[in-house]
């Protein structure tokens, strides 16, 4: 995912969420990366890239839900399957759930050794702390790094 996720058509995100979960003996837990995406096109065609450059994940069209734009909003927002959009109208009573989060930027792959630190690092944890790596690519790789003031872009 790290060497690919950036090189995907630009209408192709692919989040990774490595996340402490359970592993197959009680009381054992594992690292569990969870991958979730959105393209804008047909399941084909993201069948066909992601055969082409990611197989390893084996992803499958059962895997895949095609659905309108404003319907992802739904998606990302963790509602279940079938919300009607009008929820979106719906403002919030009292506050959402608080959480802290940190960002960072890699700009070159974590190796396999540096991965392994953070599993171990993440299963101390224990189900309190997890990750997103969201690609920067396509279009960001267009834009000199001297063109605007988001420096997460290429060549930074």
């Amino acid at each position: 995912w790290q060497l690919v996720s950036t090189k995907f058509p630009e209408g192709l995100f692919v989040r990774a969420m490595p996340q402490v979960v359970n592993g197959t003996k009680l009381g054992e837990k594992t690292i569990a990366v969870v991958f979730y995406a959105q393209f804008l096109g047909r399941t084909d065609e993201l069948m066909a890239i992601m055969n082409q450059n990611l197989p390893e994940l084996g992803v499958k069209r059962e895997d895949c839900q095609e659905m309108s734009w404003l319907n992802t909003t739904l998606f990302w927002a963790d509602y279940p399957e079938g919300t009607p959009t009008s929820i979106l109208l719906d403002r919030p009573s009292s506050p959402g759930i608080f959480f802290k989060s940190k960002s960072d930027y890699v700009k070159k792959p974590i190796p396999k050794e540096g991965m392994e630190k953070l599993w171990k690092t993440m299963l101390k944890f224990n189900n309190i702390v997890w990750m997103q790596w969201n690609p920067y690519g396509g279009v960001m790789d267009r834009i000199p790094s001297t063109a605007t003031a988001f420096p997460h872009r290429k060549g930074n």
